[in-house]
């Protein structure tokens, strides 16, 4: 059975820590929109984007375990990145090897998003 998923929540313990973390070193930046629509017209594609600052076209999408490490799911995550790279979109993915060090990925995120401005 497919975990029902609603807009605006946090979708995973890994994007908990994140989002927490960017509350705790960030709290002056401006905050993400969690699980942000994306739709792509050519293929009727419909995503959601775990933190996007859609202002400064920069986001973050957190990679669990489950179907990013699986060739398929690989393919879709490439197709979401490479369509929203040609809208302009920085794209940033961590996953929980990455988010050990919560302060340097958030810390990434903050320095491409004080740059897209």
């Amino acid at each position: 059975m497919r975990r029902k998923r609603s807009f605006g929540k946090n979708e995973s313990p890994l994007e908990e820590q994140f989002a927490k973390a960017w509350e705790q070193h960030f709290p002056n930046l401006p905050k993400p929109v969690r699980q942000f629509p994306i739709l792509n017209p050519n293929t009727n594609c419909h995503w959601k984007i775990d933190f996007s600052w859609p202002d400064h076209l920069v986001l973050v999408e957190i990679q669990g375990w489950g179907r990013h490490t699986r060739l398929a799911g690989q393919a879709k995550d490439y197709e979401r990145q490479n369509y929203l790279t040609s809208l302009g979109w920085r794209c940033l993915f961590f996953n929980a090897i990455n988010l050990k060090d919560l302060e340097e990925s958030v810390t990434i995120t903050a320095m491409v998003l004080c740059n897209a401005k």
